[in-house]
């Protein structure tokens, strides 16, 4: 197998998880084929704080690796030579050393349990819907306007109780859940889309200009169920129901879990980001010229949604 040689520049969370969960061989600065950036602090979504941190790279002479995990969404100015990871993102404005970085850090590792079909779909949500947060509170309750499925919501506006307490009511609302709401929160991601996926459930969403993982290499539409509109995903919620028997609902449950184990366990993640890196290494992009303009604001058309759909609840509220 070829080797991975990699320069840890530090000891912060990219560097734990890389040394722990990518085959390589740690070497000196000249030796390395990549970089382990250190210089990224965990959840920090400030722009300018995030730009500075790039820029240290733009004279480098090797290929740096940088693990983003932050809430900020928007376009930034990436070195040619830095391979982008990061867990928020617009797929408009992506560039082509960009790329989606699952936050995996959170999920459960429990033995898979299966759920039965039942008569109709049961589709749960435990978490925060304060200000229609990822138009988490309209979803809601477009598929509780309808019938013809069952819901499993538990709504908090903040959060009480201790931290044990709300994990398990979390897990219990998944495992006890066909499909579970994962929209997007702050950033436009969702941790809760990772988690559903490790307990063998069906991740179900608006499709907020997102990127998934390794797109290229899994049929999304296989395993979770997207639309554009609450209306769009309340229907295809109900036409997969009535077209999947006793046995397809199960499968499907095994086939998340295992696609979690795969792509999105600590140890599959880790296999999939060598991979990934051999061909980097033996194959290193071009990085093209932006894209237009126009295209570098697809926040603006979520910002538009998701306060019109403030509107409409705030007056389902009143009525």
């Amino acid at each position: 197998m070829e080797n991975l040689k990699l320069f840890f520049e530090g000891n912060d969370y990219c560097t734990i998880f890389f040394k722990k969960n990518v085959k390589h061989i740690s070497v000196n600065y000249n030796e390395c084929d990549f970089v382990v950036s250190s210089n990224f602090e965990f959840g920090n979504a400030n722009k300018e704080y995030i730009q500075k941190s790039l820029n240290k790279y733009n004279n480098s002479p090797k290929r740096v690796i940088v693990f983003l995990i932050s809430d900020y969404n928007n376009e930034l100015k990436i070195p040619s030579n830095v391979i982008l990871f990061r867990t928020s993102i617009y797929k408009s404005i992506k560039k082509q050393n960009e790329y989606i970085l699952p936050y995996i850090w959170e999920s459960f590792y429990d033995d898979f349990q299966s759920l039965a079909k039942t008569k109709k779909p049961i589709v749960g949500f435990c978490g925060n819907v304060k200000n229609n947060t990822g138009l988490r509170e309209s979803t809601m309750q477009k598929i509780e306007s309808d019938t013809r499925i069952a819901t499993n919501f538990i709504k908090h506006i903040g959060f009480g109780g201790g931290k044990s307490e709300l994990i398990e009511r979390f897990k219990n609302n998944i495992l006890n859940s066909h499909f579970t709401i994962c929209n997007r929160g702050m950033g436009n991601f969702s941790i809760r889309f990772y988690q559903v996926l490790s307990l063998g459930r069906i991740p179900v969403l608006l499709d907020t200009d997102m990127v998934f993982p390794f797109d290229k290499k899994i049929n999304w539409d296989s395993y979770i169920i997207k639309a554009k509109t609450e209306t769009q995903l309340t229907q295809k919620i109900n036409n997969w129901w009535t077209q999947k028997n006793e046995t397809d609902v199960i499968e499907v449950q095994q086939k998340c879990r295992q696609l979690f184990e795969d792509y999105f366990s600590e140890k599959g993640f880790g296999s999939q980001i060598f991979n990934f890196l051999i061909i980097e290494k033996n194959n290193p992009k071009i990085i093209k010229s932006e894209k237009p303009f126009f295209l570098k604001f697809p926040h603006l058309k979520y910002k538009i949604k998701k306060k019109i759909a403030t509107i409409k609840i705030n007056l389902n509220k009143k009525s």
